[in-house]
């Protein structure tokens, strides 16, 4: 019972896009978007726990994901902030990653780089990225998504290089070869 190597938080139901495909997004009887959020409280019996239970490891592994986690943004800092003093502590080495969709990537992205985040941006290639990728007001995201990856890599291209990774969902409007080429 002291080998528990992770543990991936949904600190949001919310998300600042409603993609067509996402299980939130009302295709899927019992999920939808929602201002549910998780509670500082929570968070910290959850990483109390995870910390008793890992006793055998010399780190362990913190998931963000949602929603869109940068939405409850807060809370990640609140996390990363309670991790660092239980590093203090005991010496317990916290790793983190996050799935995003990168619309507030340009606000965060100095945290995420400092703490050393994986990060995993869900991008659809070029602009058939906005046909299922769409903001709740129907307003394409693209542009944005794509100018704020684009700030990550010129300001950090190191960090770029080794810690970001791409989801991209083939669908009837892209094709493999596409998403490859962009």
């Amino acid at each position: 019972m002291y080998n528990m190597g992770n543990v991936i938080l949904q600190v949001t139901q919310n998300c600042n896009l409603r993609c067509e495909y996402c299980v939130y997004s009302g295709s899927y009887i019992n999920r939808v978007h929602t201002n549910k959020r998780m509670s500082f409280e929570t968070a910290v019996k959850t990483i109390d726990f995870l910390a008793a239970h890992s006793l055998n490891c010399n780190e362990v592994s913190i998931g963000f994901y949602g929603g869109e986690p940068l939405v409850n943004f807060s809370l990640i800092e609140k996390i990363v902030s309670l991790c660092e003093s239980i590093t203090e502590r005991t010496g317990l080495v916290f790793i983190y990653s996050m799935t995003t969709n990168a619309l507030l990537l340009d606000r965060y992205k100095d945290f995420i780089v400092r703490h050393n985040f994986s990060l995993l941006i869900s991008m659809d290639g070029n602009e058939a990225h906005n046909v299922l990728r769409i903001k709740p007001d129907g307003e394409q995201s693209f542009q944005t998504v794509y100018e704020n990856v684009k700030k990550l890599q010129q300001q950090y291209p190191d960090y770029f290089q080794n810690k970001v990774e791409f989801n991209s969902v083939l669908n009837s409007h892209s094709s493999v070869d596409d998403i490859h080429d962009f």
